[in-house]
């Protein structure tokens, strides 16, 4: 065949895609690759590993600084509970503000019972004041328990009366309103 026109005939340089005038394999283009690539990881392990690292073990020195702290102060706060269950005995720092003073109750006592009845015994516990009377009869202790409901001082009377030895006991168990300072009423 002739190699002019469209019948050519194609020359033996490539087969299977593969150039056959390709160079052949260079040791120092190799070498200078592998540097190449060598400088590049050990570039990125110093700026992307060890940095790290280093904030690592900075952050670590300060959470044993921290530490150390915490154990320190909670060294000095130990009894704290102990101080303060002795404070809270001298103080009304543990005293529940939703009930009434004391030095009320006891100005109503002094006001309303008293003078109507003879006291056996009173018992104040939280909110509930307990009164024992003897000799009050129903009238008295009707008089008393309206004296009573209309204190602002007193949310509530209940009444039990017994025969006792010939003489009447009547025991009057008041409820007191909560302390005005604790958002009650």
């Amino acid at each position: 065949m002739s190699e002019t026109g469209r019948n050519k005939t194609a020359s033996k340089r490539a087969v299977n895609f593969l150039e056959a005038c390709r160079e052949p394999f260079s040791p120092l283009k190799f070498a200078a690759a592998l540097a190449l690539i060598t400088a590049a990881a050990a570039l990125f392990s110093l700026t992307a590993v060890s940095g790290r690292l280093k904030k690592i073990s900075e952050a670590e020195n300060g959470l044993s600084e921290l530490t150390r702290e915490l154990e320190r102060i909670e060294a000095e706060c130990a009894d704290y509970n102990e101080i303060k269950r002795e404070y809270d005995r001298y103080s009304f720092g543990g005293y529940d503000s939703a009930l009434p003073d004391r030095l009320e109750v006891l100005g109503l006592l002094e006001r309303d019972v008293f003078p109507k009845a003879e006291v056996k015994s009173i018992a104040v516990s939280g909110r509930s004041l307990s009164v024992t009377a003897v000799g009050l009869g129903l009238d008295g202790a009707s008089e008393l328990i309206g004296l009573l409901e209309e204190e602002p001082l007193v949310e509530s009377v209940a009444v039990s009366t017994a025969t006792e030895g010939g003489s009447t006991v009547t025991k009057l168990t008041v409820t007191l309103a909560e302390s005005e300072g604790s958002g009650g009423e």
